[in-house]
């Protein structure tokens, strides 16, 4: 796996994620469902981990309209990209998901600048 830097716009970022993180959640569903009954207790991780991939997708699903925020707000984050044999997987995939929010989450967080006029001055 490589690695990159991604720009974007914060609306365009959480679009993004959504269908990430829920095909990620189908697809730990997926393997922890097909682990027989008498193994699931030993790999009880991949079921927590199902259960908050589904609760994430819950909160994502219609968090950003088209127009909530400024177009003009862009966020920049490293992301993993395939490597020359073209394997990537979960966990890669998951931590640009992360990536992605969490430069969301410290670009809105950031102070809005107003513009301030000096006293006298119209």
């Amino acid at each position: 796996m490589r690695k990159s830097w991604e720009e974007s716009t914060i609306t365009d970022v959480i679009e993004e994620a959504y269908p990430e993180i829920d095909d990620l959640h189908d697809q730990m569903r997926d393997a922890y469902d097909a682990l027989p009954e008498g193994v699931q207790y030993c790999h009880h991780r991949r079921g927590d981990a199902a259960k908050w991939l589904e609760v994430a997708s819950d909160t994502l699903c219609g968090l950003a309209p088209r127009n909530m925020y400024d177009r003009k707000h862009q966020v920049q984050f490293m992301v993993m990209r395939p490597g020359k044999d073209g394997r990537f997987f979960r966990p890669a995939r998951r931590d640009n998901v992360v990536r992605g929010l969490e430069a969301c989450v410290y670009r809105l967080a950031e102070p809005q600048h107003e513009k301030v006029e000096a006293p006298g001055c119209e």
